[in-house]
């Protein structure tokens, strides 16, 4: 057996499986690459992308559409993929190591009903359950492992972000089919590897914008007009005693409270 962690960094949101049929946990990350404004507010472009350093990732580097290497690379050490219309799934999960949340998911995570009146619109169907619109950067469907929530970053640059941890076969797998014509890439990973899936605005890192985090609100039919966004990074989460992270320092690991992680419903 062996083990992958997950990290979700930036506007991710995680549509937990009362929401679907046969997905337990699914985390959207939504494609706004073009920048456009959200409730007149000024949103800079923000681009879906997967991570991994080059030592963690063995056999072919995959090249795809829906899963398009960026070369060079971002950030030197480090493959990186831009994502559209995709779904990732862990290919070979221990099946005993049970789906659950962490302790700190709740209570760390913001729900996006805390910051726009309720009841929410629907789901959008196209973006967020069949993942074919133009929005859709990605899918993460989890079916086993612990979703968690941590802060991302130190000091002044931190959000809400979550980790999964997943007890995996030998060799951890990651499979990616578009949801547009159903083509397929595979990422197979060193025991222990560690992958990146951000969502963050790289021209204004480490200050995000606030307003920002309405990007989580497009898994909806609309975003509410006077949705509203999180400005202090949740008290659960405030550990002075947290270690620091081995990839602490990169631009994915600055972001503000703007770029957090939010769940549904």
């Amino acid at each position: 057996m062996s083990h992958l962690t997950v990290r979700f960094i930036g506007a991710c949101t995680h549509v937990l499986g009362e929401a679907f049929v046969g997905v337990k946990h699914r985390v959207v990350v939504i494609n706004w690459s073009l920048g456009q404004p959200i409730n007149g507010h000024r949103i800079d472009p923000h681009f879906p992308r997967l991570y991994v350093r080059e030592s963690d990732l063995t056999g072919e580097v995959p090249n795809a559409p829906f899963f398009r290497q960026l070369s060079p690379s971002p950030v030197a050490g480090f493959y990186c993929w831009e994502m559209s219309n995709v779904r990732l799934t862990v290919a070979n999960p221990v099946l005993s190591d049970e789906y659950r949340l962490g302790p700190k998911f709740r209570c760390g995570i913001p729900n996006l009903s805390g910051f726009a009146p309720v009841p929410l619109p629907q789901l959008s169907t196209i973006t967020t359950v069949i993942g074919t619109s133009p929005f859709t950067g990605a899918f993460f469907d989890i079916g086993n492992g612990e979703v968690d929530g941590y802060a991302s970053g130190t000091g002044d640059g931190r959000a809400s972000a979550a980790v999964l941890n997943i007890e995996t076969g030998d060799v951890p797998m990651v499979t990616g089919v578009a949801t547009r014509g159903g083509q397929s890439v595979t990422l197979n990973f060193a025991p222990g590897a560690e992958v990146l899936v951000t969502n963050i605005e790289y021209a204004a890192a480490p200050n995000e914008h606030l307003p920002d985090f309405l990007i989580n609100y497009n898994v909806l039919d609309v975003v509410p007009p006077n949705a509203t966004w999180p400005t202090t990074l949740p008290e659960c989460l405030r550990d002075p005693l947290e270690p620091k992270r081995s990839l602490d320092g990169y631009a994915w690991e600055t972001v503000g409270m703007g770029c957090s992680n939010s769940y549904y419903p």
